[in-house]
């Protein structure tokens, strides 16, 4: 029985915290804001939360870890061309890299706060080939 409780007793010390992380909400897994909820490796990323003017589609992760994600996408941007409601949509090929995850208040998981996208061919006029954005927690 000593020997049992030699063994077992080790066992536990590493299950339990686990365990008790797992209850209390934590995970190690980081996903990404997705305007009003978070998302785990999601095909689409709205960029634009207000009207959805600026989104990704088609999203291809090649890399998802806990400290960042890279991808490729289509950025669909609406011209606004000649307003925004009697507008189109533009598509531009981009890469995509999450990083910086942070914790948000009552999200069970961290999310990436930082997007690097880098458009590939084609951009928006007077738009810079790599854009910086924060993403921020789910609203």
């Amino acid at each position: 029985m000593r020997r049992l409780l030699q063994i077992l007793v080790p066992a536990l010390l590493v299950v339990v915290p686990s365990a008790a992380l797992a209850a209390a909400g934590g995970s190690s897994q980081v996903w990404v804001t997705n305007c009003t909820h978070a998302q785990y490796k999601p095909n689409t990323v709205v960029l634009a939360c207000a009207d959805g003017s600026t989104y990704l589609s088609r999203v291809k992760w090649s890399t998802w870890t806990g400290s960042n994600a890279t991808g490729k996408a289509t950025e669909n941007e609406n011209s606004c061309d000649p307003s925004c409601v009697n507008g189109h949509f533009e598509k531009y090929a981009v890469t995509l890299k999450l990083s910086n995850p942070k914790g948000c208040h009552k999200q069970k998981h961290k999310v990436f706060n930082e997007l690097l996208l880098t458009y590939t061919g084609k951009r928006p006029s007077q738009t810079p080939k790599t854009l910086k954005l924060t993403l921020g927690c789910p609203y």
